[in-house]
């Protein structure tokens, strides 16, 4: 068990608090490890998958367990133009091979050749005849008869299809390449597949290559699985499904992997996750106590009875800055945009979670750095704690050890000092005079894709200010009595 150190600290305002929990403990034989609260593990198994997979679905088709490129499930490798074969270091207009021909209006006109045809089809190019791309009708069968979940493999998140029979597929959050880089999000991400079908003009187009040849395609990411249809032009990566069906009896050989499994709670079924392990990765499972640092709460005598920390997440004084978080992320980050934040869409910067869809406007706890950080009992302060720290406290622009920044003092005597720290864009800080902290009130407007913060600069505090979900803040956590 860890030896905890205790500060000395002014009675009549600070105190400390521990909590203790169980932790079982996956070590790697790489040296990683993966920590999971026991509250949270709902079950462990032990699961194997092989090259390809029977899902029991109605049209006997058997998926493929790893994309083409790949040899295994999770991993991200190749990535293709819908019609090309070969992967390629830019994927715009201007490198497309298709563009004249599989040439398709709203009526299906033009050439007639509504999919791929096997010489333009990557996964039988790559892998042999036995082997192609799923067309959009198989796709929607797969959603269909399999539930969905959001999920982790081996460290990567991406979408896991299970079936009635057990078996599953998945597929690793890969994004998307477009011109000369991966657009992924971290941690959220997206699973976009190919479909071998092309899509009528009729239909939306995105990331928006105005003019270009449009196909069908799987898009996945934490908040649900969609098919659409998006320019040709991007690569998205190939998962194959045998050209052969489940009835018959020639199969390829198979090849297996066994898998551990460790299933745990979620905010709801949709959003369940189910972690696997390779179990020729895994060193051990052990299980420890977790005795979570003391934190220094303060006590300013508001109505709610809510406590204020004297210091925020990731700080060790109360003049620290500490770390940076994106809103709804619950680890720093070296980068700050839209392109890298969790339960943003790369492809129109809006929410796929905490927006218009799923109605929530508060961060859950699994979402919330404080939480995450400090354990259960402390939380990201919601705008209302905000507005009653500002409305009952006097404030003051100060200095403190050298360091700029707001105080909150209470009527009886008790204060907190927030201190100036700016914000995070891209890997540059911003606005470095001037106080920022992350409410987990997110902005319901336009896109959601916008939180509340409390700022202030030297003229005072500014109110019902928002900041993008992708910039780094500061987090001050809060606790009730």
């Amino acid at each position: 068990m860890k030896e905890n150190i205790f500060l000395r600290v002014v009675p009549l305002f600070l105190s400390l608090q521990t909590f203790a929990a169980t932790n079982m403990v996956v070590e790697l034989k790489n040296g990683e490890s993966n920590k999971y609260c026991t509250d949270d593990v709902e079950m462990v198994y032990i699961q194997e998958i092989s090259n390809y997979v029977d899902l029991g679905l109605p049209s006997g088709t058997l998926w493929a367990s790893c994309n083409v490129g790949s040899s295994r499930p999770e991993e991200v490798k190749d990535y293709y133009a819908w019609g090309e074969t070969t992967t390629k270091k830019v994927y715009d207009e201007s490198t497309y091979t298709f563009n004249q021909n599989y040439a398709l209006d709203a009526n299906g006109a033009v050439d007639s050749i509504a999919a791929l045809l096997p010489e333009n089809d990557a996964a039988t190019v790559n892998l042999g005849a036995d082997w192609r791309m799923p067309t959009i009708e198989e796709w929607k069968e797969l959603q269909k008869y399999c539930k969905w979940s959001w999920s982790i493999l081996n460290g990567m998140s991406g979408s896991l299809f299970t079936a009635e029979n057990g078996n599953w597929i998945f597929l690793p959050s890969a994004g998307v390449f477009m011109y000369n880089a991966v657009n992924q999000s971290a941690n959220g991400g997206s699973a976009d597949y190919w479909s071998s079908s092309l899509a009528p003009e009729s239909e939306p187009n995105f990331p928006g290559f105005d003019g270009n040849l449009r196909a069908h395609y799987l898009l996945s990411h934490s908040n649900g699985d969609f098919t659409n249809a998006g320019d040709a032009v991007v690569g998205l990566p190939v998962r194959p499904v045998l050209a052969k069906k489940v009835t018959d009896s020639d199969r390829l050989p198979q090849e297996t992997i066994t898998y551990m499994c460790v299933q745990l709670s979620g905010a709801n079924q949709k959003l369940k996750k189910i972690e696997k392990f390779d179990v020729e990765n895994v060193k051990q499972v052990v299980f420890e106590e977790k005795i979570y640092d003391e934190q220094q709460f303060v006590d300013l005598g508001l109505p709610s009875g809510t406590l204020w920390a004297a210091y925020n997440v990731g700080a060790k004084k109360t003049e620290e800055a500490g770390d940076f978080f994106s809103w709804g992320e619950t680890k720093t980050k070296n980068m700050y945009s839209g392109y890298d934040t969790k339960f943003l869409s790369q492809f129109t910067g809006g929410a796929v979670k905490y927006c218009e869809e799923d109605s929530i406007a508060t961060l859950l706890a699994e979402d919330d750095a404080a939480t995450c950080n400090w354990g259960p009992d402390w939380r990201t302060p919601t705008m209302d704690d905000f507005r009653e720290l500002c409305e009952n406290c006097q404030w003051t622009r100060e200095e403190l050890n050298g360091v700029v920044g707001s105080k909150f003092t209470a009527d009886n005597g008790a204060w907190i000092f927030i201190p100036a720290a700016g914000y995070r864009y891209n890997d540059a800080t911003e606005d470095i005079d001037d106080c920022f902290c992350w409410s987990s009130s997110v902005k319901q407007e336009y896109k959601f894709n916008m939180a509340y913060i409390f700022s202030s600069n030297k003229s005072g505090i500014v109110y019902d200010e928002a900041s993008f979900r992708g910039n780094g803040l500061p987090i001050r956590p809060v606790r009730v009595k």
